[in-house]
């Protein structure tokens, strides 16, 4: 077959296993889709110097549209699938996949999907250490999508809301310290998305 015929709105994706390393002990699967079919496909990079193993985590970028949320699911037999990260695509078009856990795994498969549904809010873990004071300070962890952007707000009568900071979530969790939180008696927080 010398040409493909395909109608305005199909798709073509090609997909691969490959496996090297010691002993073939590093395997992945391969996908691409044929550029200019989608506009924005959704797509695991491999042929840039960020996919592979460095400093004992495996890591490659993920390109997706703008706005786009990203779940990076793992398998260690292509069956069970479990969510390891949830990203909220930036208007660069790409994010960066790092999972520091691989070295738990003989073998580790990884797929990446789009988001179904309303993203979770972001919020304040309650019960990992680290609400509370420190150096004469009110601080806490905040929890979310990475790529999402969160405003920390204050009150002190849970009625009048002031931004205290605004930051753009990682994959890891943000603390967040209020250098002003010994100046008034009673002061709440709550974190939203901007």
């Amino acid at each position: 077959m010398s040409a493909i015929s395909l109608s305005t709105n199909a798709a073509l994706r090609g997909r691969g296993y490959v496996a090297g390393g010691v002993l073939n002990g590093s395997s992945w699967f391969v996908e691409s889709d044929l550029p200019g079919v989608f506009p924005n496909p959704l797509s695991i990079i491999v042929n840039d110097t960020r996919f592979g193993v460095r400093t004992n985590q495996f890591g490659f970028d993920v390109r997706a549209a703008s706005g786009q949320a990203v779940v990076i699911e793992a398998s260690t037999n292509f069956v069970n699938w479990i969510p390891v990260q949830t990203n909220l695509t930036t208007s660069l078009g790409q994010f960066m996949f790092s999972d520091a856990k691989i070295g738990l795994y003989p073998r580790r498969f990884y797929r990446a999907r789009l988001y179904q549904g309303a993203l979770p809010p972001p919020f304040m873990p309650t019960r990992d250490g680290k609400l509370g004071f420190r150096l004469s300070q009110f601080g806490f962890d905040v929890a979310g999508v990475a790529g999402q952007t969160v405003v920390i707000e204050t009150s002190t009568n849970l009625a009048n809301w002031l931004p205290l900071s605004t930051n753009l979530l990682d994959t890891g969790l943000f603390y967040f310290s209020d250098p002003s939180s010994n100046r008034s008696a009673s002061r709440f927080y709550r974190v939203r998305l901007q």
